[in-house]
């Protein structure tokens, strides 16, 4: 298990014995400062990310985000890009909910970034979903032998949204129903040994029944689901910061609720103008079609948003004769119909709004290309639907829905190629 190899490596530190276990899960930020008892800042989360062929771990304090910015400036990157889940165990050594800068791989560089500076000690994992261990940041720099000091990383000026307030509570409501199920007390953290920790049998006085063990399975496979989903939650929080999206949400414009079932596309678009997002949201929203994509990504990256991820939007209009079947969609009760004129018998189908995201990209078809910020934002927001939905979209471009139009341009065709296999631009 990845925190054996934490306890050897820090046993060789002298630290082993330091190491904290936790009854409930410290998969997450939030997770953590309620199992430590402690505020949700001086939990030092691990994030790792690909830089060039290298893997790059920067610890930083659980409140802080990172300045895209300045990450791409201190490690001359053209775009900041993260390990997924799948990769973290293989390229770092510890799985998601665990990772730590502790007995890492071998060529795995470690960077502490200015803002764990504010406190005396902090709380880094030890390699697994229940561990932490108290160190001052000039310790935590000497245990996990780091190349160096950051500044990488932006700290909130403005009080938690109420959303994050109201999540924190449902995660406390949860925790706090597993232990009164499972008929136990919560007790503070206690520093472990090295010694193997007892097993079930061994902390009873009889053997347990069959019952008793699948029961016992059953909470540590919920403990486990959970643990998944609030990393799942934190990584979308931490996404949804990175996007900086402009919300100008419009009423008329929204036709109807989609559900996660349904999704199935991510349809890319072109403006084919180059007023600014804004400015389209507002057009969309006067000229009386109610047609409009979910998002706008203007030619700086600034995304602009006006209908929820999971509502419909009539992006992708009519479809060619037969695409209803071809992409597996249908027109759908869900879907309002609201302001749609059909524009003739070889295009009757209308699938494809009930079962997708649309993303415009603010471009004129003059060969005049899309600037690399923009490209980078629209890999960031397909990473960012991907986790919402937990699954990878399809990712067309709306001339293959309605074939013979120029939506998008010639332009983005090999670009459209590279999203369609691996899901970025490059």
């Amino acid at each position: 298990m990845s925190i054996d190899r934490v306890r050897e490596y820090l046993a060789d530190k002298g630290a082993a014995d330091r190491i904290l276990e936790f009854e409930v899960s410290s998969a997450t930020v939030e997770l953590a400062a309620l199992a430590v008892g402690v505020e949700g800042a001086r939990i030092a989360k691990t994030l790792s990310f690909h830089v060039g062929e290298d893997v790059v771990l920067v610890v930083c304090a659980g409140d802080a985000r990172i300045n895209n910015r300045a990450f791409k400036d201190r490690f001359a990157v053209k775009k900041v890009k993260m390990l997924s889940h799948d990769e973290a165990e293989e390229l770092v050594g510890h799985a998601v909910g665990g990772v730590c800068p502790f007995a890492v791989n071998p060529g795995v560089q470690v960077y502490l970034d200015e803002s764990l500076r504010r406190f005396d000690t902090v709380f880094p994992a030890c390699g697994s979903s229940n561990s932490a261990i108290e160190v001052s940041p000039d310790e935590l720099e000497q245990l996990c032998e780091a190349d160096g000091w950051v500044d990488v990383c932006t700290l909130p000026s403005a009080p938690v949204p109420a959303t994050t307030v109201v999540t924190t509570a449902l995660i406390s409501c949860v925790l706090l129903g597993c232990l009164l199920f499972a008929g136990c007390e919560r007790e503070e953290p206690v520093a472990v040994t090295h010694e193997p920790t007892p097993t079930f049998t061994e902390l009873s006085d009889a053997e347990p029944t069959p019952e008793q063990i699948a029961a016992r399975q059953a909470r540590e496979e919920e403990a486990a689901r959970q643990a998944a989903e609030a990393a799942r939650q934190q990584r979308l929080a931490e996404l949804w910061d990175e996007l900086d999206v402009q919300r100008d949400m419009r009423d008329n414009l929204d036709h109807g609720p989609k559900g996660a079932e349904y999704q199935k596309y991510i349809v890319l678009h072109d403006t084919e103008g180059s007023s600014s997002g804004s400015s389209v949201i507002s057009w969309w929203a006067g000229n009386g079609n109610q047609v409009a994509a979910h998002f706008v990504i203007d030619k700086d990256g600034t995304i602009w948003q006006c209908v929820e991820i999971d509502r419909i939007a009539h992006h992708a209009g009519f479809g060619d004769a037969g695409h209803n079947d071809y992409y597996g969609v249908a027109d759908e009760s869900r879907d309002d119909k609201a302001g749609t004129k059909p524009i003739g018998s070889w295009a009757p189908d209308y699938g494809m709004n009930s079962y997708s995201v649309g993303i415009e990209m603010v471009h004129v078809g003059d060969g005049s290309g899309y600037p690399e910020a923009q490209l980078e934002a629209l890999d960031k927001l397909i990473e960012y639907i991907d986790l919402y939905y937990g699954f990878e979209s399809e990712i067309i471009d709306h001339k293959m829905w309605r074939s013979g139009n120029s939506d998008t341009s010639a332009q983005f065709a090999g670009y459209l190629e590279n999203y369609r296999d691996h899901r970025t631009h490059d």
